[in-house]
């Protein structure tokens, strides 16, 4: 979203939160009659704020307030545009509303959680009829639903206009509405760097093999892959493929997006890197299923490949999908019985309560085991965890590498007698390419230093070997640069001289030709030999290298979990490079039935997670009575550490060890309680896993205790001791030393358990209060004492944090909140601040430093998925409005915005986290819009005498300026603490528009040298001063004149004017030269004087001939010709005034220009033609009066589908708009036939009205209009458009409240044309002028404080009876 973003200094991840203005575009002021609260009430009026004054809040804003309304910035609310939301209802799931109700203690029948999911469904769809209609002017309903869900997650997708989302949370039924986020399949980035690249042979590494053999196949178990489809006619896939569903196309054929169909799409084959037809779900298929069955030597076998393959089809052309169809295929693989769900899909957005987050927890808590990827966004740090993946029961998945054998020679080099010796070692190559007959082949090598297109200008290596080093260019595209020049192969050699041959394999493809690498030792002994000619290369022995494994993917997402620090991703997977099946057209586009090299590496931890689900579908054959959790569980202890060391927030458990999980007799079951969205509220539930996230635990004053159960089960038939030991993390991605620290996770030394037995071992953290905060780490180890070989572990994690915030900072502590707009204006600050734990939502709030009176509130964002130590900003945080603290408990907060008056304030945020505890910081703000004083030193960059020029010196090229720039509020700000002084002010210059800086000194001073040459014989420059907010000085004109050069110059009598004063221009020439015919044609508009007068002025002498022709009414044309006598006008001559009378009734801007002159020449004694430079004076020019446009903002007079009605009359709906000033004065508004408001001849002397809008049959809007400013002495009149506040529908007798006795008052003048009833002005009061009413009913007027109390019945009637008695259903 727009709003609030990390710094651009920072490498952290994206929060995608919301921070524009509550009101955005259409920001309207606060009805004066509010008064300010009490000292300190902030943080009771957030606490106390109900749900529903929290969404009344949120409809203000686009800003995320409460649960209920999750809509990224993008949506813009008052658009017509279609958009897809998902919308979450309260009732549950009936699995997990069952299981639910039993953690209570209470029951459900299945049949009656059966009910309620589909009454709420029945409910939604009506309600959806009822309140969002149909289409303007058509039978067609205004909505679609695109989905439907009652398993994972129990709602719908629906699409509709923006401006009608609102609505949704006005239905009974409705929990939240989320946006429809675009999911998007993307590969790790970055080849070069990543020492992971090596060739993966998983099955055998992981002794998938050895399983196999002895049986566990995955036989009947059901796995739901939900991805881009699958190619079930891969040979490969084709038995293990047991149907689906495709929610892309809707259909049941959940095949990939095919090459054929790119062909005949007429779309572009590749965007954003990825092409149209897809193979990714075909990819993941075949690790998990694959079959080995087609004719091939590549032929896949898959870790689970009896298992019967379900894949649902969520992702569509080029990899992209929405989190809707994501749902839909959760929600459809739990209907389906699946007993395992595959997703190597996610946002980026990093939090356990999101919608797809919510969904996995459901079909988790349904039964269904589910394995999420991490993510590929690594490389970013900590935190880099995506949704679904954060969600708490997830199994989520991390990608490692495995060690794979790779072809070497012992190779020779040779060049004009000179050798060296080296070993080659392979790193990539075609399908069909077999080394084996190698040995003993020589080939020719060229240089061709880095391997880029450039450096093989010039270098013949057609059939010969192209010799690299290492460097600039990625692996990949040094073996492209050297295939287009028709290279046999490549070699690169190492520019790490430590790390040997280069460690990575790069996989096979028919696109490849061979490509080896050699250590930088041999490379540089074999580039020495070109100095001796044409080196070659005699492969030798063929052998074999080992790549190592067990290292993290540097692209595998990192955690842990936002809000929650959970330990994420639980375990790794072989994820680097991984082989696997891919459609046919992947590897022939051209015979669609030729599968024989229908293969492809793929790496990304959506290459690990189908190893888990296949792993998973094993131990489910093996243990078919294992839950989810057992899964996790088991998968966790059994684990193995990967190399190196790494946070458990990196890798979980350690690398996934199927042999050991399928045969482990041992369960250590951490025994925790995990955060669950119930009725909109966060309640905990327990979780079983095999990790013990303790999260954040705030610091305290006195030692912190805690006690979390362990449950060992002992599964064999023999009683076993289990020796314990902890082991702490130290100075792994900042863990500090627990030890050092007195930080202790304290456990048994030993546990005996007897056979088939389980034993319940406490694990006691013990933290000082003197510990430092930051994160804590480690392992526990759990040893059988008889074998060492059979051992477990269980990670713990755990941040300690000094709650609250790291840092509030307001970024512009000066700001200008003016209508004044000029390049260095200041109008907004960003807010900056840094979590130190996790915020559920942060309300910003303005205090008035002098009183410490909370003056309202700024703004409030949600920050849930916000993660903790990383930099944030909220975008243009504060503009000078805030909503005003009303001090009337119902309406604790006002409706709309007011503008902060000039001075110093306090802005105050309070986060509150999830159990409701608050935490505050502050820091300060002057608005400022005063202008500094702007002074100019007398040097030569000044003029001399009282017109504005100075004439250069014969090659002069500068002058110097100097001067100071101070500014009176900079000293209030030093002295009350902000970091602003003399020295933040600048001085700016430039020709057209004051655009170059100089900086000045901590007094104001400055001095420098400026250039004033340029091509034309006149230079204009103005010069402003202008302080920390941007506030800016009238600009003083200089022109800059070379020796010799003619101008005429218009001076003004007055240094500024506002309409209605008399004005004089004075046109002066400057070393004209014998001008015995001069003429000066300018244009001006009538409509801004009551008289234009052009005088000769009395300089000239009497036979000096003295002509003004004007012509045209609106547009005037003027040319003005002056014959002079004799030698003609010689030098400085005074020539005419300009005299104007400007009218009062015409508003004009700051610096109007009223006179152009279009043209200037004169002819001289001899008959030459010049043309003289021509400049009219600049002066500000001030209006003598204030106006602004509106449009009618009435809900009852829109159309159906919510947008506005501009085929109706609006002069005639008996609306009236008045406008009141602080005396009392009344200004009535013009409506037009469209609707718009024109409010003219606003006086200049007053600043601050209210608006009052009455429309028969809706509230009564009372907001005020800011118009006009005051700089010194003058009051300055400003135009302004005036977004005004909606009118709502159904106040039919304008007591602030819509009740019964509107109700009443609609029956009563039913089938009539009753104006106040007739709502929406169509004639006639009818069923649609009820639903207008009903909408509202119950609501007070928002624009009023002292509103009555809304009855429900009256005299026996109620709106129900009143509804049956209309016959509305």
């Amino acid at each position: 979203m727009k709003g609030i973003r990390r710094k651009i200094l920072q490498a952290t991840t994206v929060l995608v939160l919301a921070g524009s203005s509550l009101l955005s575009s259409s920001v309207i002021s606060q009805r004066p009659t509010y008064a300010l609260s009490s000292e300190s009430v902030a943080e009771n009026i957030i606490r106390s704020l109900s749900d529903e004054q929290r969404a009344a809040l949120q409809k203000l804003d686009t800003t995320e307030l409460k649960t209920g309304l999750r809509l990224s910035d993008d949506v813009d609310l008052t658009s017509k545009d279609e958009v897809s939301v998902i919308v979450e209802f309260k009732e549950l799931p009936v699995k997990v509303a069952r299981l639910v109700k039993a953690t209570k203690g209470e029951s459900i029948s299945f049949k009656k959680a059966e009910e309620n999911i589909e009454n709420s469904h029945v409910q939604f769809k009506k309600e959806l009829q009822e309140k969002i209609g149909k289409k303007e002017k058509s039978d067609k309903e205004n909505f679609r639903i695109k989905y439907t869900y009652q398993n994972a997650f129990n709602g719908a997708a629906v699409t509709l206009p923006a401006n009608q989302i609102k609505k949704l949370l006005d239905f009974d039924m409705v929990k939240a509405v989320y946006s429809d986020t675009t999911i998007q399949i993307k590969p790790p980035i970055g080849i070069e760097e990543e020492k992971d690249q090596t060739k993966i042979d998983s099955i055998p590494f992981l002794q998938i093999d050895k399983l196999h053999k002895e049986g566990y196949t995955g036989k009947n178990i059901k796995i739901g892959v939900i991805d881009t489809g699958i190619d079930y006619n891969h040979p490969d896939l084709k038995e293990a493929y047991k149907g689906g569903y495709d929610f892309v196309d809707n259909d049941n054929d959940p095949m990939e997006a095919t090459y054929a169909q790119w062909k005949s799409s007429g779309k572009s084959e590749m965007i954003n890197g990825n092409t149209y037809y897809t193979d990714h779900g075909t990819h993941v298929s075949g690790t998990i299923a694959g079959q080995a069955k087609n004719n091939s030597d590549y032929k896949v076998t898959g870790v689970a490949p009896d298992s019967d393959l379900f894949v649902y089809r969520v992702l569509g052309p080029y990899g992209s999908g929405t989190n809707s169809a994501v749902i839909a295929g959760i929600d459809k693989s739990v209907a389906d019985g699946m007993n395992i769900i595959n997703l190597s899909l996610g946002s980026s957005l990093n939090n356990p309560l999101e919608a797809t987050s919510l969904a996995i927890d459901n079909a988790v808590l349904s039964g269904v085991t589910a394995v999420v990827a991490a993510g590929n966004s690594g490389e970013s740090g900590m935190y880099t965890l995506g949704s679904p993946g954060a969600a708490a029961l997830a199994l989520t998945v991390g990608a490692s590498s495995a060690g794979t054998k790779v072809t070497t020679f012992a190779s020779k080099f040779v060049a004009d007698g000179n050798s060296s010796e080296g070993t080659l070692q392979l790193m990539t190559k075609k399908w069909a390419d077999d080394f084996t007959n190698f040995s003993g082949k020589t080939f020719e090598i060229v240089n061709v230093g880095e391997g880029g297109a450039k450096d093989y200008i010039g270098k013949n290596v057609q059939g010969r070997i192209a010799f690299v080093v290492r460097g600039t260019y990625a692996l990949i595209d040094k073996m492209q640069y050297a295939k287009q020049n028709g290279a046999a192969g490549v070699i690169i050699y190492n520019t790490n001289a430590t790390e040997g041959q280069i460690p990575y394999y790069l996989g096979e493809s028919n696109e490849n030709i061979p490509v080896f690498s050699m250590t930088n030792k041999d490379g540089l002994a074999v580039n020495e030999l070109f100095a001796n000619g044409t080196p070659t290369v005699t492969l030798g022995d063929i052998g074999e290298a080992e790549i190592p494994g067990d290292e993290l993917a540097s692209f595998s997402s990192r955690g842990p979990s936002g809000t929650l620090y959970d330990i994420k991703p639980e375990i790794t997977a072989p994820g680097v490079s991984v082989l696997s099946t891919v459609p046919s057209y992947i590897s022939n586009k051209n015979d669609f039935s030729d599968y024989s090299s229908a293969y492809l590496r793929m790496s990304g931890t959506s290459m690990a997670t189908p190893h888990v689900a296949g792993i998973a579908a094993l131990l489910l054959q093996a243990h078919p009575d294992y839950t989810p959790a057992d899964v996790k569980t088991v998968l966790m202890n059994t684990a193995d550490p990967l190399k190196g060391q790494y946070s458990v927030f990196e890798v979980g458990a350690g690398r996934v060890d199927p042999f050991e999980a399928i045969y482990s007799s041992t369960e250590l079951a951490v025994q925790d309680e995990t955060p669950y969205i119930e009725n909109n509220v966060i309640k905990l539930i327990n979780e079983q896993t095999g990790g013990l996230s303790y999260g954040f635990i705030p610091m305290d004053k006195d030692d912190i205790k805690k006690t979390t159960d362990i449950l060992i089960s002992n599964h064999s038939d023999k009683m076993k001791k289990y020796n314990i030991s902890v082991e702490y993390n130290a100075g792994v991605r900042g863990s500090l030393d627990a030890k050092e620290n007195g930080v202790s996770v304290v456990v048994p030394e030993s546990v005996k358990i007897k056979k088939n037995s389980q034993e319940t071992i406490p694990a006691k953290l013990f933290i000082p209060k003197t510990a430092r905060k930051g994160t804590y780490e480690g392992y526990i180890h759990v040893v059988n004492e008889k074998d060492p070989d059979e051992n477990y572990q269980i990670p713990f994690g755990l941040r300690l944090v000094d709650e609250g915030f790291e840092y509030f900072k307001v970024h512009s502590p000066s700001i200008s909140t003016n209508r004044v707009k000029n390049p260095y204006s200041v109008k907004t600050t960003d807010l900056d601040f840094k979590l130190n734990s996790p915020m559920k939502t942060l309300d910003f709030i303005l205090v008035d430093p002098q009183t410490n009176k909370d003056l309202g509130l700024i703004k409030s964002i949600n920050t849930s998925g916000a993660a903790i130590d990383v930099d944030y900003y909220v975008q243009d945080g504060f503009y000078g409005r805030y909503y005003p603290f009303t001090g009337n408990a119902k309406k604790p907060i006002g409706y709309v915005s007011i503008l902060a008056k000039d001075g110093l304030y306090k802005i105050k945020v309070i986060g509150t986290n999830l159990d409701g505890k608050q935490f505050i910081k502050t820091d300060q703000l002057y608005i400022d819009n005063s202008r500094p004083t702007f002074t100019l030193d007398e040097t030569n960059a000044l003029p001399k005498g009282d017109l504005p020029f100075v004439e250069l010196a014969p090659g002069q090229k500068t002058v110097t300026l100097s001067g100071s720039v101070i500014d009176n509020e900079a000293k209030e700000m030093e002295t009350s603490g902000i970091n602003v002084t003399q020295a933040n002010n600048k001085v700016w210059y430039g020709s057209n528009f004051p655009s170059v800086s100089i900086s000045v000194d901590k007094n104001g001073k400055f001095n420098k040298e400026i250039l004033v040459d340029s091509y034309n014989p006149v230079t204009m420059l103005q010069f402003a001063g202008a302080d920390k907010a941007g506030n800016s000085t009238v600009p003083k004109v200089v022109y800059y004149v070379k020796s010799g050069a003619q101008y005429i110059y218009a001076k003004p009598n007055k240094e500024s004017f506002t309409m209605g004063d008399k004005l004089t221009y004075t046109f002066y020439s400057h070393g004209l030269q014998n001008a015995k015919d001069l003429t000066i044609n300018l244009d001006y508009v009538s409509r801004y004087f009551d008289s234009v007068e052009f005088i000769k002025n009395k300089a000239l002498s009497e036979d000096t001939e003295f002509t003004a022709t004007s012509k045209g009414t609106t547009s005037i044309m003027t040319t003005i010709n002056i014959k002079a006598p004799g030698d003609g006008l010689i030098g400085d001559t005074p020539l005419f005034d300009l005299e104007v009378d400007t009218k009062a009734e015409e508003f004009v801007n700051l610096y109007t220009q009223f006179f152009i002159v279009t043209s200037s020449l004169y002819k001289d004694i001899n008959g030459t033609t010049i043309r003289p430079s021509t400049q009219i004076g600049l002066l500000p020019s001030f209006p003598a009066y204030s106006k602004a446009e509106a449009k009618l903002n009435v809900a009852g007079l829109y159309n159906e589908d919510g947008s506005y009605n501009f085929t109706m009359d609006y002069r005639t709906i008996d609306a009236q708009v008045k406008v009141l000033d602080s005396k009392g004065q009344v200004y009535n508004g013009e409506i037009q036939k469209n609707g718009t408001i024109y409010i003219n001849k606003l006086p200049i002397t007053e600043q601050l009205y209210t608006v009052i809008i009455e429309v028969p049959g809706h509230f009564t809007t009372y907001t005020p209009l800011e118009i006009g400013r005051k700089e010194g002495e003058h009051n300055i009149g400003e135009s302004a458009y005036y977004y005004t506040a909606k009118s709502n529908a159904g106040d039919l007798n304008k007591d602030n409240v819509v009740d019964i006795h509107d109700v009443i008052l609609l029956e009563k003048y039913w089938g009539t044309n009753n104006r106040d009833s007739d709502i929406n002005f169509d004639g006639t009061v009818n069923a649609k002028d009820f639903k207008l009413l009903e909408a509202n009913y119950l609501k007070e007027n928002d624009y009023v404080l002292d509103t009555p109390t809304a009855e429900k019945e009256s005299n026996g009637k109620t709106i129900e009876s009143i509804k049956t008695a209309l016959g509305i259903n």
